[in-house]
């Protein structure tokens, strides 16, 4: 089945995907849309925003079903509709609570370059973003996973926000693993993953966000 990734230079909402692919040894095709090409782009795309995966010839847009369409076709949704529910309600708070309200707005900042903006945005992180953490520290079933079947999709999500999107708000969780060992239990594993190694050695340094 070939798989066809569409999206910009960034790290951003393609990144997750990304990650499934690498660890789930999956092959596609990668196709970088510049930002200049976007606006003639968008109006012949399902959505008119990117992601876009295309499976088949069919496209398909919204990052977070498209990270869970791969998460269930690479068996990394959970091993009960229970567990299915726990990994989409952990994912569903990192992107919607986290990612979305606190980290985007930074990363649009300096994205266009105005760097006081970003600066004064990122302020509010740290303070917003640690009971949002306490919650998920509570919510870990498994040994260094959410799941008590083991990896999931919500532990590469985990990942995703720890380690590409919070340290551009200047927040590092290394230096708050006391207070939550359990999430930092499961970065340190899902990024000891041969597969996820070699995908982030592999990747161009300079891809920001």
């Amino acid at each position: 089945m070939p798989y066809k990734l569409i999206y910009f230079p960034l790290k951003a909402r393609g990144e997750l995907c990304r990650y499934l692919f690498a660890l789930a040894g999956e092959k596609y095709e990668e196709v970088l849309v510049q930002m200049g090409d976007w606006p003639a782009m968008k109006p012949n795309t399902p959505l008119g925003v990117l992601p876009i995966l295309e499976v088949d010839g069919q496209q398909y847009s919204q990052s977070v079903a498209l990270a869970r369409y791969l998460a269930g076709k690479f068996g990394l949704s959970g091993k009960t509709p229970e567990e299915a529910l726990l990994a989409d309600m952990v994912v569903e708070t990192l992107v919607g609570d986290i990612l979305n309200p606190l980290l985007t707005p930074v990363i649009a900042a300096k994205i266009h370059g105005k760097e006081d903006e970003a600066k004064e945005k990122s302020l509010v992180v740290p303070e917003k973003a640690a009971p949002i953490l306490a919650r998920l520290e509570k919510l870990v079933k498994g040994e260094e996973t959410f799941l008590a079947s083991g990896l999931s999709w919500a532990d590469v999500c985990l990942l995703n926000v720890v380690i590409d999107f919070l340290p551009v708000a200047g927040v590092d969780l290394k230096e708050k693993a006391a207070e939550y060992p359990k999430l930092s239990a499961i970065v340190k594993g899902v990024k000891a993953n041969d597969k996820i190694q070699a995908y982030i050695a592999a990747r161009p340094a300079e891809l920001p966000f």
